[in-house]
């Protein structure tokens, strides 16, 4: 199967939005986030997505209802920025078992 691989950050902390979550911001009825991700899997050369986030929002991405089947893994990544340049430690709280 060919096709591009897509990774999604999605783990800031909306500071420049005065704490307001934009991910979770409702956009016609559905999160911001979820518009993104449909888009992405709407694309015909997109054939996997990661979404990258932060730990305590694996759990509530996994879950939620409007996650797209292209979404393959949610996972958080924490940067040692003072051993940098360490390779990053990915934790992985949601893969699906189709991976290929």
């Amino acid at each position: 199967m060919s096709g591009v691989d897509v990774v999604v950050v999605a783990a800031g902390a909306s500071a420049r939005m005065g704490g307001v979550d934009k991910l979770g911001v409702l956009v016609a009825g559905r999160p911001l986030l979820a518009w993104t991700l449909g888009a992405l899997a709407g694309a015909p050369t997109v054939r996997r997505i990661v979404v990258v986030t932060s730990a305590d929002r694996i759990a509530e991405l996994a879950a939620a209802p409007w996650l797209p089947p292209q979404v393959e893994a949610v996972v958080s990544v924490v940067l040692p920025w003072s051993t940098w340049p360490i390779v990053p430690t990915f934790t992985c709280g949601f893969v699906r078992s189709n991976l290929s």
